[in-house]
């Protein structure tokens, strides 16, 4: 499906996509020689006037099944679990809001983007949320252009907010806080202190398994991003905190994400402390940076580089208490 976009030089151009051989899709492109927005238009809509690039008809409701195709078997990068999830989610949502109003993919215009857009705010969602769901449109439409199923992109020029970053870690106190809000109950111990020492994603720690535990060296190895494994500490704190909970399970908590996601926030409410299980990993990188060699935990982090842990380091400038520094101090793997 061929579609307009300016190029070099400020250049428009005739663009479509183009499959390999090996299944990866390149963009061509054929310049229509001119920076004039409105005789670019012309000229395409003169080459495109005898029915080339008519698009194919798709049933919204069919669409589903296709996108869900398409981005496990056809996308460009490799999609985690996280990621597919949250595409099909948020596409998802789209296509019952558009159920009734439309019949195929085609139909859909920019005010119906809009409109959907407006439910959102109306629920009271976040910038930060809408913004993810702007996004998981904006993939949606590409591989809808890309399989010649819409001529044009309802979000074309749509602006997306970028997310505003939260920089937000836990202060000793409150670590404190935290830690005797848990102290009642040991499956919140647990959880809590698996958060604090081992500075895993969320995602991490609900697919924690004790099959990966190594009880010899006290040493677990995670599945992260990219599906790559590591091998983390568990200092004898954490250790003992989850021994004191193991079961039959496979998995060290055995919830899903959410509920994990529940039962942290739980926790933070009871010691009145605002925040989420992401500030426990910007906590970790935080406060182990003053113990541990920065090589040591870019890699303890699942970083590819030391300039990713700059967003959970800014604004540290306090000396740390030994009862703190004790959390994140043992960290070497004997």
């Amino acid at each position: 499906m061929a579609y307009l976009c300016k190029r070099y030089k400020c250049y428009w151009s005739v663009c479509w996509k183009h499959k390999l051989p090996d299944g990866r899709w390149i963009t061509k492109a054929k310049s229509l020689k001119t920076t004039n927005k409105s005789i670019a238009k012309k000229r395409f809509d003169l080459q495109y006037s005898d029915g080339i690039g008519m698009v194919k008809e798709c049933d919204l409701r069919d669409w589903m099944e296709k996108y869900k195709y398409e981005l496990k078997n056809n996308n460009q990068k490799k999609l985690g679990s996280l990621a597919f999830s949250k595409y099909v989610h948020d596409t998802g949502e789209f296509c019952n809001f558009m159920d009734g109003k439309v019949f195929h993919l085609s139909q859909i215009t920019r005010d119906h983007v809009n409109d959907f857009i407006k439910k959102l705010t109306g629920k009271n969602y976040s910038q930060s949320t809408i913004s993810g769901y702007k996004r998981s449109l904006r993939k949606m439409f590409r591989i809808a252009m890309v399989l010649e199923l819409i001529r044009k992109n309802p979000m074309e020029n749509m602006p997306i907010p970028s997310s505003i970053e939260r920089t937000k870690f836990f202060f000793q106190e409150e670590i404190r806080k935290i830690l005797e809000a848990a102290s009642d109950n040991d499956y919140q111990t647990a959880l809590a202190l698996f958060f604090l020492q081992t500075g895993f994603r969320i995602s991490e720690v609900t697919r924690a398994s004790w099959e990966y535990i190594n009880h010899s060296n006290k040493t677990i190895q995670v599945l992260g991003k990219g599906n790559k494994y590591r091998i983390q500490k568990l200092p004898a704190r954490l250790y003992e905190a989850v021994v004191k909970i193991k079961t039959d399970r496979s998995l060290i908590f055995g919830k899903s994400l959410k509920q994990i996601e529940r039962d942290i926030k739980g926790v933070l409410n009871t010691a009145r402390i605002d925040g989420n299980s992401h500030d426990f990993r910007r906590s970790y990188a935080t406060y182990s940076m003053q113990v541990m060699p920065m090589d040591v935990l870019r890699n303890r982090m699942g970083h590819s580089s030391l300039q990713q842990l700059d967003k959970y380091t800014r604004g540290f400038n306090q000396e740390i208490a030994p009862d703190i520094k004790e959390l994140f101090n043992d960290w070497q793997i004997k």
